[in-house]
């Protein structure tokens, strides 16, 4: 466990839950399923596209962009706060804005998160809207940005992506990635790792 959350309905305080790092594929990595009956170590990795699908997806990993070069906070605080993020856009998303949920014990009130996570909103929306990324480019950049800190290799993007039956371009990973980098004007978003494959890393 790495913390609390509080949870809000209509801002009425309903209930404080712990937050769980997970381990998948013998990696430590955040489960963005709101579900709580997973046990540590049990969790199962969930495609964030089933939640936010187009600009709202690119929003998350935009939240999570920001969120991460934030200072005074640690890894597991980063993380948590963008679940609150994800958990935001979820509920705007399906209408249903008046359940909310903010990271206990860091030095941002209940109140200042609100603010804090009002404004991340507008921010990121404003910046989605002017990224017209493809499907796969979503795709892409979603494994990526949930794999934060660690390297990915073309063939793990490729089979993640399209499965063990693609027969397409070989060059296809450095392709999307290229108009990634190009239509977020971020170069620097997706590092390269020559010989390896490519990494969003944390910050």
């Amino acid at each position: 466990y790495v913390g609390y959350y509080n949870q809000y309905h209509n801002n009425v305080l309903e209930k404080r839950y712990q937050a769980k790092m997970h381990k998948l594929n013998g990696k430590r990595a955040y489960c963005v399923s709101m579900t709580k009956s997973s046990r540590p170590g049990s969790a199962k990795e969930v495609n964030i596209k089933k939640y936010l699908p187009g600009d709202e997806l690119v929003m998350a990993c935009l939240a999570q962009k920001h969120i991460f070069a934030m200072d005074g906070y640690t890894t597991a605080e980063k993380y948590m706060l963008t679940q609150c993020m994800v958990w935001y856009i979820q509920r705007d998303h399906i209408a249903d804005g008046g359940w909310r949920q903010y990271v206990d014990g860091i030095d941002k009130s209940v109140s200042q998160q609100k603010t804090f996570f009002a404004d991340l909103e507008k921010q990121v929306k404003k910046e989605a809207t002017l990224i017209e990324l493809t499907a796969k480019e979503y795709e892409v950049l979603e494994y990526l940005c949930r794999n934060r800190g660690q390297v990915l290799t073309r063939d793990q993007i490729r089979e993640h992506v399209w499965g063990f039956e693609y027969e397409g371009e070989s060059n296809i990973i450095d392709v999307i990635v290229k108009n990634i980098r190009k239509k977020t004007k971020d170069p620097a978003l997706i590092k390269t790792k020559r010989g390896l494959g490519y990494v969003i890393k944390e910050a």
